[in-house]
């Protein structure tokens, strides 16, 4: 009972693990939708074209707020209709937005592609909306397709249509590789919209272990593409690591990132294919003025074959930016060498809270009798009673309460908030928390 305790505590007390990039997992998890609130990245244009019962192409004419903006109402004049039948030259979408302060889903004189569905028979809808037919967005912003110009609705038009067409297909081979060629026609457009639902199509085939010349033509051509979202392009350049794609080696080592995410993004797909950027590659980017650009090359350096160590605890003591110390620590910890443990109870022993979690991961990362040994010093001799309580903390739950380096704790004769993390760690960790807040 007290190991299943002190577990708790320790995932309260490190906090949650770094993010290990901004990639969604490859098959996202449909989750129940709100109409209106925009699911981003978790349906294809395929997908929510089988939801939908009316496709149009038309202009925002005006907008409606109701109840205190808790409820907008989109106008829309139809120009064409792709699917079902619109009736008049007004269409009506619904947001429902709740408090929300977030950015409408539509604005006067857009001009999209909408995906509709008949507005939810809903009590307070129908105390707030006139009678007739009203809309909703299938998937929410994910049921928008901008159109900029006539030129890209005749571009646009026929990708979106394909992906209706790719609804109804019932064999599930011949599905698939209509959703694969589509995703790649999708980034030749590279118009933001069909580029990132290329990018979900892609996550979800999970079966391509290689890409055909002309795949890779398209792909290699998007990277650097600056129509196209930078979150788009972050999602495939690590979906080439991932996917171990090494065809895309000659692109990524010529692409030049024009965000930290992008670089980060780069960096670690290199180092995924076999092929990290050296030293003298790394260089540049540590020099820079940005943190954000600092602490992706800092990634990078963990990343190499033999990790450099020496270089990332100097910035992980001396950095001016506590992001990009907290990134050099992060860094000591997943190149899991031992020669990091004393630069990690250094930064250990720091008052910022988020230096010392950070720390405190790392050195459970690094693990074994080193990272042991460390914890025991600082619970002895920690410069703060926050520092000695946090280490027995760590220690007691990576090595277990009755464990020789605990016992060796113990026989040192530590201080008394230190033998009652020991004694009492539920009580310690309550009060570390409230602290905390």
């Amino acid at each position: 009972m007290l190991a299943a305790t002190f577990r708790v505590a320790l995932a309260q007390a490190t906090g949650p693990p770094a993010p290990a990039g901004d990639a969604p997992a490859v098959q996202p998890a449909r989750t129940a939708s709100t109409d209106g609130v925009p699911r981003s990245g978790e349906l294809t244009l395929a997908q929510l074209a089988a939801e939908s019962t009316l496709v149009v192409d038309g202009v925002v004419t005006r907008t409606e707020s109701l109840d205190e903006d808790r409820l907008r109402v989109y106008h829309l004049r139809p120009e064409r209709t792709v699917k079902g039948t619109s009736a008049g030259d007004d269409l009506p979408i619904v947001e429902m937005r709740g408090a929300s302060s977030r950015p409408g889903l539509l604005a006067d004189g857009t001009r999209a592609i909408v995906l509709l569905r008949p507005a939810p028979p809903l009590t307070y809808l129908a105390q707030h909306l006139p009678g007739g037919a009203h809309f909703a967005l299938a998937g929410g912003r994910d049921g928008i397709v901008p159109i900029a110009s006539d030129d890209e609705r005749r571009s646009v038009e026929p990708v979106v249509a394909e992906a209706m067409r790719i609804s109804t297909i019932t064999d599930d081979v011949e599905a698939s590789a209509a959703r694969r060629a589509h995703a790649f026609v999708e980034l030749a457009t590279r118009h933001p919209r069909l580029a990132a639902d290329a990018l979900t199509q892609l996550r979800r085939l999970q079966d391509i272990a290689t890409l055909a010349p002309e795949e890779l033509a398209t792909f290699d051509s998007v990277l650097g593409a600056r129509a196209i979202l930078p979150t788009t392009r972050v999602g495939l350049i690590r979906l080439a690591g991932e996917r171990g794609w090494k065809e895309t080696l000659p692109a990524l080592r010529t692409l030049e990132p024009e965000t930290p995410q992008i670089l980060d993004a780069l960096l670690d797909a290199r180092a995924k294919l076999g092929a990290p950027a050296d030293r003298t590659e790394l260089k540049a980017y540590l020099g820079s003025k940005d943190p954000a650009v600092r602490a992706a090359a800092i990634r990078g350096l963990a990343a190499l074959p033999e990790p450099a160590v020496g270089e990332i605890g100097r910035l992980a003591t001396s950095d001016t930016d506590v992001a990009v110390r907290v990134a050099a620590i992060e860094a000591l910890g997943s190149a899991r060498q031992s020669s990091a443990i004393p630069t990690l109870s250094r930064t250990f022993a720091e008052s910022k809270r988020e230096v010392r979690q950070a720390s405190g991961r790392a050195l459970l990362a690094i693990g074994g009798p080193a990272a042991s040994d460390a914890f025991v010093n600082l619970a002895l001799h920690g410069p703060d009673a926050e520092t000695r309580r946090y280490a027995a903390l760590l220690l007691v739950m990576s090595t277990g309460r009755d464990s020789p380096p605990v016992q060796r704790l113990m026989a040192s004769d530590p201080s008394g908030e230190v033998r009652e993390v020991v004694e009492h760690g539920l009580r310690f960790q309550h009060s570390h928390q409230h602290g905390a807040e």
